[in-house]
């Protein structure tokens, strides 16, 4: 039975790819960790790495993970507990760890793109109040980047170094890879921090086994990585969401019902 859907749905993909704009690149399906379909167009393989946009903001949630499971931060940290200088009367002071990863901070959205010689981080902590945090959802990749610098005050190291070191390497992604070339694997800012909304680069197997990480609830090969009660806070409903996905939202995840009626969740990019 389990063949015959696999051979319907190859056909399928291979019926979709054929007229996908933009074109398809890669497909891979795995089914309890056995892989049943991986397939590649266009010049692209199982190595080619790939721009994932907003799954980034998936990757930085399981950092904020690790940092809570190495006893880092809080979810109920303040930003005003990360950030003590800022001014009394800032919203920011009032928004906690967990609004940033809920899309529910309340900050009024940047009209433009800052000067990339200025602090990007000051910027964003002294946006106004546009709602009381926890009130509504509004997606932003700009909540994400302080998150990015959060996690980086907290572990005492560059946030991709973190990466790297505590997910990174467990999971297998960019393996023997230099340095050097890692940065290029990670967008960053003019200040040389990486983007907490996008800029991530990965295989298609390599974002297959973070995705593995969290059907195992945190697992790796029999070690936990991420608390398990993390994972499923962040993989259930959180948030009312909306934009871009009209789904609800858990902590950088996407949460959704298929058409057969059973729960799901996915990043999105």
């Amino acid at each position: 039975m389990v063949s015959n859907n696999v051979a319907q749905l190859i056909e399928q993909i291979e019926s979709y790819a054929s007229v996908s704009r933009p074109s398809l690149s890669s497909v891979l399906v795995q089914y309890q960790r056995e892989v049943l379909i991986e397939r590649y167009w266009h010049g692209f393989t199982a190595t080619s790495y790939l721009p994932v946009y907003s799954i980034t903001k998936s990757v930085v949630s399981a950092l904020v993970g690790l940092a809570l499971a190495d006893g880092k931060l809080t979810l109920s940290d303040t930003l005003a507990h990360w950030y003590p200088e800022l001014h009394p009367g800032l919203h920011a002071r009032s928004v906690m760890i967990q609004h940033l990863l809920t899309m529910t901070a309340g900050f009024v959205p940047l009209a433009n793109k800052p000067d990339g010689t200025l602090d990007f981080v000051s910027i964003l902590l002294a946006r106004q109040t546009a709602f009381p945090p926890g009130e509504k959802f509004y997606y932003s990749n700009e909540d994400i980047d302080l998150l990015v610098d959060i996690i980086e005050r907290a572990v005492g190291k560059p946030t991709l170094d973190y990466a790297k070191e505590r997910l990174f390497a467990p999971l297998g992604i960019w393996q023997d890879m230099p340095k050097s070339y890692r940065k290029q694997l990670w967008k960053t800012n003019k200040q040389g921090h990486i983007r907490g909304g996008f800029g991530l680069h990965l295989t298609a197997p390599e974002l297959a086994n973070f995705g593995q990480l969290y059907l195992q609830c945190g697992e790796w090969q029999g070690k936990r990585l991420l608390p398990a009660d993390y994972v499923t806070a962040s993989t259930s409903a959180q948030a009312s969401g909306g934009y871009p996905e009209s789904v609800k939202y858990g902590h950088l995840f996407w949460i959704a019902t298929t058409n057969a009626n059973r729960a799901a969740f996915f990043a999105s990019g």
